[in-house]
């Protein structure tokens, strides 16, 4: 996803490209635990001991990736086709085809879940989408959404962020939404363009990057109004949570900051050297890109030093982690790349 400035966001250079414009080369790109690891941690100097390409397609704009087992799991904005690939590399396999700029994606007991922008010029035909990890026909179970932003599946439960109407360069009315047993319900509403969500058990958390707030709601309902858990940041964007702790991201002021889910002081754990956008924790370790520097890095879950384990040839699009190593999209140069932890 493209940033133009922090008046117009991310929309308006997608719209860009949707309409099958070229890259523009003079703006910012923009773009989603466990136990303290003490493992020590290794910089990895170009080119990257270990790195593995597993997409070089400059036709597909990589935007969204997810794991199982063996697959990686992944949208081409571009072409309209969600795809996987073996986590050790092989062959590309085509799952579906014809999709209006598919978006995020998720995996979850055997079901692939994606969101789509929709068509332009005003994306309002874009949806939620499923297909069994077998293939065969997709099954549509949210539709007519304006440019879904995000989707997270847990405990059978998926969760997704409409950005809202486009008018005027500007979103107003984004919604929460949750899917569950076949049933679609609006959790919260009139969200100021929101980016991502995070999950614990009990609560949904979501980064509203104009509004540049940190709103929370019940994932059983909070009668269709977020709560504000942090305000006056500079365009929030990655969350992610761990226990009692929300950290996330905040893409134009350049930091990455941790506060307790229960609400209270923040922290700054990193000053960032380009926006930062993504933002995973696993294995006790917290995983970022940087926009502008085009970076994938990971530090300890308490800051301080950070390592950087590549450099991204374009824009970083998506980062996923797991056990098997850290996999990052790079949607301008259609790469996608493991890396060891």
């Amino acid at each position: 996803m493209f940033r133009v400035e922090s008046t117009t966001g991310c929309a308006i250079a997608w719209v860009l490209i949707g309409c099958g414009s070229a890259p523009v080369t003079s703006v910012s790109p923009m773009h989603d635990a466990a136990v303290l690891d003490s493992s020590p941690v290794v910089d990895a100097a170009p080119p990257d001991p270990g790195r593995v390409t597993l997409l070089q397609d400059t036709a597909c704009y990589p935007f969204g990736l997810a794991l199982d087992a063996q697959y990686v799991y992944f949208t081409c904005a571009a072409t309209g086709s969600v795809n996987r690939v073996p986590k050790l590399g092989g062959p590309i396999q085509v799952l579906a085809t014809g999709r209006p700029h598919p978006h995020r994606i998720a995996v979850a007991d055997g079901v692939i879940a994606w969101g789509e922008y929709g068509g332009p010029p005003y994306f309002l035909d874009g949806a939620v989408v499923t297909l069994p990890v077998t293939g065969g026909t997709p099954s549509v179970i949210a539709g007519n959404l304006r440019r879904v932003a995000d989707i997270v599946w847990d405990s059978g439960e998926l969760y997704f962020l409409e950005n809202g109407t486009f008018t005027d360069h500007y979103f107003a009315d984004g919604e929460l939404h949750k899917s569950m047993n076949g049933a679609v319900t609006s959790l919260a509403s009139n969200l100021d363009y929101p980016a991502r969500i995070a999950l614990d058990s009990t609560t949904a958390y979501v980064a509203l990057d104009y509004a540049g707030s940190i709103v929370t709601c019940a994932r059983t309902g909070c009668g269709g109004v977020a709560k504000a858990l942090a305000q006056g940041l500079d365009q929030p964007w990655g969350v992610a949570v761990l226990g009692p702790s929300l950290y996330f991201t905040e893409a134009h002021g350049g930091r990455v900051l941790v506060m307790p889910t229960a609400g209270g002081p923040m922290k700054e754990l990193e000053v960032s050297r380009g926006m930062p956008g993504e933002i995973i924790l696993n294995g006790g370790q917290m995983f970022w890109t940087e926009d502008l520097t085009r970076e994938v890095n990971r530090s300890g879950l308490d800051g301080g030093t950070f390592d950087t384990l590549s450099s991204v040839d374009q824009v970083p699009s998506a980062l996923a982690v797991d056990t098997s190593g850290v996999f990052f999209a790079d949607e301008q140069s259609g790469l996608i790349v493991r890396l060891p932890r």
